[in-house]
């Protein structure tokens, strides 16, 4: 008998030791930008061998720990968030898209634009739009996003919502993009992300910003907690905090989060606490000094560490997770489209029997937007289960009517030459079975009033007709100088039809037809300006080149025509650009000339630019440069181009380019000229 117990002991032995190893748990906090330096204490703990049996997050802590729970290291996070543009991802802001130019219409880009409707303000129930976010977590989680159960990640994962009408926390543990998605949704900022079930979900923060109770209730027995905000809590006390709006703001968000952190900061074993009290939420621009505000806790607080690996002595070091990289790609076998969709099922043939792997994640993405963009779509998504591809649609109601108001702005200034041109541009559109009608006033120097009616010929192949009616600066007046300018009161009035083809999201081409009767003055006895012609544009984007090309050609009791080509190659830290220019049209017409840097006039002209970047970011970019201009400085008589190029402008350059948000672009120039002429400039556009 006592052989027999000895050998049952012998056996249960390994099993014993095995549940005798305390269950660890990393549980990682929302706090927005601040979430980044998390990053280097994992990868700390990760040096130590010490990998969590459980993760459990919420917002940013929500994303980091999904990438970890899936098998990517710290290390390889770190990369992540380093590599991709974050503040680009996450502030995409939900404006009407750009079009480019098309013949005989430049378009108006809104610095703001907000819609009214019989429902409410505003369309969109977010300020930004999510789709780039999307796009990233697909791309980056491809390969678990079918798994039916966070249990079947490389780490058991759960991370928190807040159900938006009860305030309720929603843990997720299924259907890993919704989830993180619902996580992350800051009200306003992101909108709502709406479950199968119907319920509206919103950032996880305001419900638990700190998970630490779920990491309990999966069993963990240790459980290490890293909280990104309570130094910013602590802030609060300084003198003056409170005294500024920014303060304010940010102990408002903090104390939305507060109610339930408390009580999960007792449930945790190990409490991390980073400072980052100097960082805000949105500052994703600032990744290198966020993870060097982690590198910095870890460093200060080694006997910390040192308390964790002395009790998981013995154990150590614990098991490490299955790597990303070890999973096999989804392979997508079937395309499931809505009725919205079935026309277009042509464009899905190639994504059948694929591999779904992130270049199928781009060229799906190219092709969703594009699609977003021609039915105006509110969102189109997508869903991967069991080797099915579920594209889902939503449209923005029809019965609403979309009153959007936008405001722009142009703003030239050079030498004797200034052009400011603000805008207010009111445009209501209704979409009626694929077509839309679109109502247009703007009032600037340019005031327009504007109807439009586009029909979809094919899938890629829009037709339009237009009227439109304007006053204000049309006359050659408003080009030459701000000493002589002379108000103008010109009217025009024309119709157009465009046949539109958009290629990919960002290459186009447009041909028009166009009548127009054009007036200088309206309250004098000047004739009337007569034309009728047609016109071709193509326009192409990337992340090295753009292409602008456009030929209108009519008649206005002579030959008129217009050529323009506007490339530019952007290698590295340098870039090089060629402009082209031929105008023949009315000469009293501002539309018949082009203006240079020196405010000289031209209906012809030839330019290149070789510049270098000697500061550049995201955000700005100081560079210098050489140019070359040849123009007939606006005296060619001939109808042939270039024929009487006669001014030669050479000289140095140098600009300084900012970009506010995704709408404002402001460069400022300064520029000698062979003859010593310096222009000094500024634009805002």
């Amino acid at each position: 008998m006592r052989k027999l117990i000895s050998l049952v002991l012998i056996l249960l032995t390994p099993l014993m030791v095995f549940a005798a190893r305390p269950k660890v748990a990393l549980v990682l906090s929302g706090g927005g930008a601040r979430g980044i330096s998390q990053i280097p204490i994992i990868k700390e703990l990760e040096s130590r061998g010490i990998y969590p049996d459980i993760v459990t997050g919420t917002s940013i802590g929500a994303l980091i720990g999904g990438l970890y729970s899936s098998g990517y290291s710290a290390l390889e996070i770190e990369e992540i968030v380093k590599q991709e543009d974050l503040s680009d991802i996450i502030f995409n802001l939900q404006i009407e898209e750009q079009n480019l130019d098309r013949p005989y219409s430049n378009y108006d880009r809104s610095l703001i634009s907000l819609s009214i409707s019989d429902h409410g303000i505003g369309l969109n129930n977010s300020l930004l739009d999510d789709s780039k976010v999307e796009a990233l977590i697909k791309r980056k989680l491809s390969k678990v996003l079918d798994i039916k159960s966070f249990d079947d990640l490389s780490i058991p994962f759960r991370c928190v919502g807040t159900d938006f009408v009860t305030g309720e926390a929603i843990v997720f543990s299924t259907n890993l993009y919704d989830s993180l998605r619902s996580s992350m949704s800051l009200p306003l900022v992101f909108s709502p992300n709406q479950l199968k079930d119907g319920r509206y979900v919103v950032d996880g923060g305001l419900a638990d910003n700190l998970p630490a109770s779920i990491a309990r209730e999966m069993g963990a027995d240790i459980i290490i907690a890293i909280d990104v905000n309570d130094s910013v809590r602590a802030n609060a006390t300084e003198p003056y905090y409170l005294e500024t709006l920014s303060g304010v703001a940010k102990q408002l968000i903090i104390l939305i989060s507060m109610g339930s952190v408390r009580s999960e900061h007792q449930l945790s074993d190990y409490l991390m606490i980073p400072d980052t009290g100097d960082i805000s939420v949105i500052d994703f621009t600032s990744v290198d000094e966020i993870l060097h505000v982690g590198e910095a806790f870890v460093s200060e607080n080694k006997a910390l560490f040192d308390q964790i690996e002395e009790e998981l002595k013995g154990y150590l070091p614990l098991e490490k997770p299955l790597a990303y990289d070890e999973r096999p790609y989804l392979y997508i076998d079937e395309i499931q489209l809505p009725t919205l969709l079935k026309k277009y099922e042509k464009l899905f043939i190639p994504f059948k029997e694929r591999v779904f792997d992130e270049a199928y994640i781009a060229e799906l993405s190219t092709v969703l937007f594009k699609l977003k963009q021609r039915e105006n779509f509110k969102s189109i998504s997508y869903n991967v289960a069991d080797g099915i591809l579920a594209i889902d649609v939503k449209r923005y109601e029809e019965r609403i009517l979309n009153a959007t108001i936008g405001l722009s702005a142009d703003f030239s200034f050079r030498n004797d030459y200034l052009f400011f041109d603000p805008g207010v541009t009111l445009t209501s559109s209704y979409y009626i079975k694929g077509s839309k009608l679109t109502g247009k006033i703007r009032i600037g120097s340019i005031n327009l009033l504007a109807f439009e009616y586009s029909y979809p010929l094919d899938k890629m192949l829009d037709l339009s007709f237009a009227l439109e009616g304007g006053f204000g600066a049309y006359a050659k007046d408003s080009l030459i100088s701000v000493k002589n300018h002379k108000p103008s009161q010109g009217g025009s009035i024309s119709l157009l039809t465009t046949f539109t083809s958009n290629f990919t999201n960002k290459e186009r081409l447009d041909i028009t037809l166009k009548g127009e009767l054009t007036k200088i003055d309206l309250f004098s006895s000047t004739p009337s300006i007569w034309y009728f012609g047609s016109g071709i544009s193509y326009s192409s984007r990337s992340n090295i080149h753009s292409i602008d090309l456009l030929l209108q050609a009519g008649f206005n009791g002579n030959l008129c025509y217009e050529m323009k080509a506007d490339t530019a190659l952007n290698l590295d830290r340098f870039i090089l650009s060629f402009k082209l220019r031929a105008i023949r049209g009315n000469e009293s017409l501002a539309s018949s000339y082009d203006v240079d840097l020196f405010s000289t006039l031209a209906k012809d002209r030839l330019s290149a630019e070789l510049s270098y970047k000697l500061f550049t970011n995201k955000y700005w970019n100081l560079s210098i440069g050489c140019f070359f201009d040849l123009n007939d400085c606006g005296n060619t008589t001939s109808l042939i181009p270039f024929a009487a190029l006669s001014d030669i402008v050479v000289g140095p350059k140098l600009s300084l380019d900012i970009k506010l948000l995704d709408t404002i672009d402001v460069s400022f120039i300064a520029a000698l000229s062979n003859d010593k002429k310096l222009s000094i400039g500024m634009y805002v556009r």
